[in-house]
């Protein structure tokens, strides 16, 4: 399994090496559209990107929720939030061993 500080490298590798030719999209992005297409294993993958300490800016993430749902947007933050906190209680109990 791949950890996020291989991520990290391979992501500034690929950025050095091709410039501006390669798009990466954030992880606030990516949480949000892993969000909107609520598969089983995107949810997974939204808990794992929101337990890794400094990746996501949750505050960034809703704002951009805002930014482009407006006056909808309070619907996907709601689940936004849940996840937040579930990846949270899963962290804590990640770190106490259980």
């Amino acid at each position: 399994m791949h950890t996020f500080l291989n991520f990290q490298y391979v992501a500034k590798f690929l950025l050095t090496c091709l410039g501006e030719k390669l798009k990466i999209v954030s992880p606030e992005w990516l949480v949000i559209l892993k969000q909107l297409a609520g598969r089983g294993k995107d949810e997974l993958d939204v808990l794992w990107l929101l337990r890794r300490e400094g990746l996501v800016d949750r505050e960034k993430v809703k704002e951009l929720v805002r930014q482009v749902f407006g006056r909808f947007a309070f619907v996907l933050i709601e689940d936004l939030e849940a996840n937040f906190l579930y990846a949270d209680v899963m962290k804590a109990k990640d770190e106490k061993g259980e």
